[in-house]
């Protein structure tokens, strides 16, 4: 799986871009099988915005999320991402 973050107009730092990857990691078994996941952490005016693509399970979606600070727009933007990934696994299971 290759992920890719992006940073626009947010400062770069190690604590970010470990928060970032974290959070992912802690998804990284419903997306298990993904090639590919671009993310982009963007700053909106007052507010953030975190922007995740997902490729995989024969999927492509995208999923934005925008909050107060960084750190929240990233949490929803992967809580975003994990609830569609449950409810496409379910859906599979139960057409079996």
């Amino acid at each position: 799986m290759k992920v890719q973050v992006a940073y626009h107009g947010v400062d770069h730092s190690q604590a970010l871009d470990f928060f970032v990857r974290e959070k992912l990691d802690r998804a990284k078994k419903l997306f298990s099988r993904a090639s590919d996941v671009d993310c982009v952490v963007a700053r909106d005016g007052n507010n953030y915005s975190f922007s995740l693509h997902y490729k995989g399970h024969g999927l492509d979606e995208h999923v934005r999320a925008k909050g107060n600070s960084v750190h929240r727009s990233v949490s929803e933007g992967v809580h975003k991402l994990k609830n569609r990934l449950r409810g496409f696994k379910s859906k599979k299971h139960s057409h079996r």
